[in-house]
């Protein structure tokens, strides 16, 4: 029994021994890692200087890797021509002079630093809005592997210049470009190669009123730039729902007003009403549509012919309560009689009439003019025709040359004889329904040329 309570304990205190030495080993390796790290740090750095590029031949270029990834658009400013956005410009490179055997230092393979202990390019904005100064800081670190590789990464919020083309807003599209240039080095002494074809998108978050349709990169001979370049596409929902809409709806409300009769006396305090809104409306408007004169919105020309429009409307209901109260002992002038007659068919229906007539086939002997019978047909060889009424419809008795019968033919009437019967007040009416289906088609068409042409449905 006493034996066995000893291999117990003896079992015990191995395993708290082996324990004990195996956290003092991984210590040691832990403190080992960091003072091989420091050493390592120092023996790199002492013939170490970033005035000249790191490579042993000088006379060659640095093969300068980059890319660039966006992290969101926060504006895009039509009337200043400003684009603001947050990305990340990763660049990467492959240092000659730092490089070391991760076997001599403890396995290292790899350091992280700040960016002021090695050499690293200048990188600038050059179209940048504000002031061109380099856009890396001495506490952006690199990445550094024992073969010399670095990457570095610089992130910020990124002010550039881009011209903005608002032709076809709200269904506009803006292409912007961010162009890189390593201050001091031509291409002689640093040769950009893109790592991507495109601009990263990983990291991107969606816009309210912008959305990102495409990206590319490229190259500026010359000075060596490095260009990224997005293609945005506004979000036109916004401006459909608050401006132009609205803006048709009064535009078909004021045409409206040819529908309320005249005798009521609210034509007139309607047609001011709508006019008043629209002009109101429109003021508010002109706050949210681009301030730029090149060129200007397709849009701005749209509002300005649907205010027209409606001053035409105004004008033209003046004109119809002018006509409406026009005393019915004025003539009826022959244009205002046509129209009235085109809109209510009343030549239609007359020709019509005529042409039943003139089927109406009458025996001589049984024909009557004014109550009394025809004479013989020798009276037709001397008088060719002569006037009859028929039921108030003035006819002519002509001689017939085959057989003895007469035919009711009925004149042509003359724009004198139709005007005779029509007031005012009938012109009126008549050129309210003209005033109403011209105005309804002058807004409709000029809404879908607006709607096709902005949205690039026509050329």
């Amino acid at each position: 029994m006493p034996n066995t309570n000893m291999d117990i304990f003896n079992s015990g205190l191995t395993f708290w021994m082996s324990v004990l030495i195996y956290s003092l080993v991984s210590l040691q390796s832990e403190c080992t890692h960091l003072y091989e790290s420091q050493n390592l740090l120092k023996d790199k750095l002492v013939n170490y200087t970033k005035a000249f590029r790191p490579i042993y031949n000088q006379s060659r270029a640095l093969d300068l890797h980059l890319s660039f990834a966006i992290v969101s658009l926060q504006d895009f400013n039509e009337r200043e021509e400003r684009l603001t956005i947050t990305g990340v410009l990763h660049c990467e490179w492959v240092d000659e002079v730092f490089t070391w055997e991760p076997e001599y230092y403890g396995g290292i393979d790899y350091l992280i630093l700040d960016s002021s202990f090695i050499w690293i390019p200048r990188m600038i904005l050059v179209n940048s809005v504000y002031e061109v100064d380099k856009i890396s800081a001495e506490w952006h670190t690199v990445h550094i592997s024992n073969s010399g590789h670095v990457s570095f990464d610089v992130g910020g919020v990124f002010d550039v210049s881009c011209s903005s083309d608002v032709t076809y807003y709200p269904w506009d599209r803006q292409f912007c470009e961010l162009r890189f240039l390593a201050w001091g080095y031509s291409e002689q002494g640093i040769h950009f190669i893109h790592l991507n074809d495109s601009i990263g998108q990983l990291l991107y978050t969606d816009h309210g009123m912008w959305k990102l349709v495409d990206s590319q990169t490229g190259m500026i001979e010359g000075p060596s730039i490095v260009t990224f370049g997005i293609h945005i596409e506004r979000k036109p929902r916004f401006v459909i729902v608050n401006i132009v809409a609205p803006i048709i709806i009064m535009s078909f409300m004021n045409i409206l007003l040819f529908l309320i009769p005249s005798e009521s006396g609210e034509r007139i305090s309607y047609n001011i009403t709508i006019l008043l809104a629209t002009a109101v409306f429109l003021t508010l408007v002109g706050d949210n549509l681009p301030k730029t004169s090149t060129p200007m919105s397709t849009l701005s020309f749209y509002l300005l012919s649907v205010l027209c429009i409606n001053v035409l409307i105004t004008f033209m209901n003046i004109m119809s309560l002018r006509m409406y109260y026009t005393d019915d002992k004025e003539k009826v002038r022959s244009f205002w009689g046509c129209l009235a007659n085109c809109v209510r068919c009343r030549i239609l229906s007359n020709h019509s009439n005529r042409k039943h007539l003139s089927r109406k086939i009458i025996n001589v002997g049984n024909c009557h003019v004014s109550g009394r019978p025809v004479m013989d047909p020798s009276v037709y060889v001397v008088r060719n025709s002569m006037s009859a009424t028929d039921n108030g419809v003035k006819v002519s008795v002509q001689k017939h040359t085959t057989k003895e019968e007469a035919i009711y033919k009925v004149p042509e009437p003359t724009a004198r004889e139709h005007d005779e019967d029509i007031t005012w007040k009938e012109v009126s009416h008549a050129f309210d329904k003209v005033c109403f289906v011209l105005f309804a088609c002058m807004v409709v068409v000029l809404t879908v040329m607006f709607m096709l042409g902005t949205s690039g449905t026509l050329d």
